[in-house]
């Protein structure tokens, strides 16, 4: 009897131990019977298996860790930006320019602010502010002078400002490497000329031959429209520069009463708009030129013929200049040309309101109705942007390593 009961004990033993070896990862039950407990510890607990398990699952993680920079990153970079609209929707922009009420650079700006509200969000009103004085500084301290700027401040300036720092100048309250440019809407190479009265009128040679000193006028020394006759008076010519004149409506009206000589504004983007009675009555005659060549200036050429003339000699034809003297001019007008009328923003803000100016200016000089009424002012449209800009103060830095060019072009430019 008791031997039947060891029996059947061990038979469930048996039993048992062949049943935890089946609950176990390996489902051999030969093996699991045979092997010690030991043996089977590991096929049960299979650190094989799971340490792969283990080191997969940061691989699994790491690409939920990638995507979570991307989504921040468009966070941070709209951080800046802004409800324009509600910018600008209601407000007054001030567009403030150096000079006084008349001339072509307050005729620009109000053309500007006639027509920029269409390019920028919520059609913001514009007020042209005339900041005469200084010879046309005081623009920069209203414009960077400002601690915070919102962008509903616009400041025209002169190339004069430019060629003043590219020469060491420093310009109270203006830095051409923080500058942020807007653009230009008169990026054009008109072809100058010099005029003097018709009752006086003589060619140059016979100028030369009478031997009188002639006076012409500019706002400062490295006047835009000045750069001609200035260069003439450097090259020993019988021509005497007076500054002072507050901009173009002042000069014509100084030339027209016989206060000054001669004068620039003769030409064909001021007369007709100043003192048309100058064609009429055919009063005025060139002296000599400078600027594109005539025949690639239609308006020019119609100006010639109005005044029943011919294209005057260029200034290098009386001047005889050196190569390096050329080149000095020549980067002088680059200048003139390519940065005339310039807008430009505080130079603290912020960079989300700078490119919506910067594009917003540049669909302007596309605007038909914009370059209809600057062409009905006397004008052409030329659109130059902060990358033009930059590019030729760069060129300007880049001549200037000649000492002996630097000098004249300090003379020029009026530094």
């Amino acid at each position: 009897m008791f031997l039947r009961k060891s029996l059947v004990v061990g038979a469930l033993a048996v039993i048992l131990a062949m049943l935890v070896s089946a609950c176990g990862d390996d489902p051999t039950p030969a093996p699991a019977a045979k092997a010690p407990a030991a043996k089977a510890a590991p096929a049960a607990k299979a650190p094989a298996a799971k340490a792969p398990a283990t080191k997969a699952a940061p691989k699994k993680e790491a690409p939920k860790a990638k995507p979570a920079p991307k989504k921040e990153a468009p966070k941070a970079k709209a951080a800046p930006t802004r409800d324009f609209k509600a910018h600008f929707t209601g407000q007054t922009i001030n567009i403030d320019i150096g000079y006084a009420p008349g001339g072509g650079y307050a005729m620009f700006a109000r053309l500007v602010g006639k027509h920029m509200p269409k390019h920028l969000p919520g059609s913001p009103q514009f007020v042209v502010r005339n900041l005469a004085g200084a010879g046309g500084e005081r623009v920069f301290n209203s414009i960077n002078k400002q601690q915070d700027p919102d962008g509903r401040t616009l400041g025209q300036l002169h190339p004069r400002f430019v060629k003043r720092e590219l020469l060491g100048d420093d310009v109270e309250n203006f830095d051409l490497a923080n500058t942020i440019w807007v653009g230009t809407a008169s990026a054009v190479q008109e072809t100058k000329s010099y005029y003097t009265w018709k009752k006086t009128a003589m060619t140059w040679d016979e100028v030369i031959a009478k031997g009188k000193v002639m006076t012409d006028g500019a706002t400062a020394p490295g006047d835009q429209a000045g750069v001609g006759p200035t260069f003439v008076q450097l090259s020993g010519g019988l021509i005497k520069m007076i500054y002072g004149y507050g901009g173009t409506a002042e000069l014509a009206a100084a030339f027209d009463r016989g206060e000054l000589d001669g004068t620039t504004r003769g030409n064909y983007t001021s007369a007709p708009r100043l003192f048309p009675q100058w064609i009429e009555d055919k009063s005025i005659v060139p002296l000599f030129r400078w600027g594109v060549e005539p025949e690639k200036d239609p308006g020019y050429m119609q100006h010639m013929a109005n005044l029943d003339t011919v294209p005057p000699p260029h200034v290098f034809d009386i001047t005889k200049p050196t190569d390096g003297e050329k080149a000095v001019f020549n980067l002088t007008e680059t200048i003139n040309d390519n940065m005339a009328r310039t807008f430009f923003l505080n130079d603290k803000t912020p960079a989300d309101l700078a490119k919506l100016w910067q594009e917003g200016f540049e669909a302007l000089t596309k605007d038909p109705e914009f370059i209809k009424d600057v062409q009905v002012a006397g004008y052409n449209v030329g659109y130059g942007g902060p990358a033009l800009i930059k590019e030729k103060i760069a060129q300007g830095q880049k001549a200037l390593e000649d000492p002996k060019l630097f000098n004249l072009f300090k003379e020029l430019a009026g530094g």
